[in-house]
């Protein structure tokens, strides 16, 4: 479960990671 729960958190940080990098270029 714990496994399950870490990988879940790993996959929104990426996602949220992936955002803030598209912002950074576009405002850039």
């Amino acid at each position: 479960m714990a496994a399950r729960v870490r990988r879940r958190f790993i996959s929104r940080r990426t996602v949220v990671r992936a955002i803030k990098g598209d912002l950074g270029l576009n405002s850039y």
